[in-house]
């Protein structure tokens, strides 16, 4: 399973990744700070779950939910926020879940077993099919211009 995290705050991301590593010991957990490179990242690899952030400054997780179900269609989105009113724009996204901050290890596991669009186990998976090269500049126009900075971080792995 292929999961990314998406957080304007490096420590909650980090926190974040350590709570869903405890329930998913085998992913590939990938962690971003700035939406776009979030969204840069799906067009080139396969992304099964990705955990979103709503409030970031720029671009929300509500816009980044839109333009990775654009290149990602089947990718199930869980918003793990802070704030309990973007529940109805959530479901209005089709979202796989929605989960109040901080990320408990309880939480996450309950999420991740009631997905959406469950992964296939690795052995029975396809091989991931890549995006069009037109995907990104049309994910990317779902995006306001002139997000929340132009020094894209990808954080590291965080390995158990």
């Amino acid at each position: 399973m292929n999961i990314i995290v998406v957080d304007d705050e490096p420590i909650i991301v980090d926190g974040e990744i350590r709570a869903i590593r405890q329930c998913e010991p085998e992913a590939g957990i990938e962690g971003f700070t700035e939406p776009e490179a979030a969204l840069s990242y799906a067009c080139r690899q396969n992304v099964d779950v990705a955990f979103l952030d709503v409030a970031m400054p720029g671009v929300d997780g509500l816009v980044l939910a839109k333009a990775l179900k654009a290149v990602r269609p089947n990718v199930n989105i869980i918003f793990a926020t802070a704030y309990d009113e973007y529940g109805v724009d959530a479901l209005r996204l089709h979202a796989s879940g929605y989960i109040l901050k901080p990320l408990r290890p309880e939480n996450v596991r309950a999420e991740l077993a009631d997905l959406r669009r469950p992964p296939a186990p690795a052995s029975e998976a396809p091989p991931a099919a890549l995006p069009s090269s037109a995907a990104l500049p049309a994910a990317a126009a779902e995006l306001p211009a002139g997000g929340p900075g132009n020094g894209a971080r990808r954080m590291p792995f965080v390995r158990a």
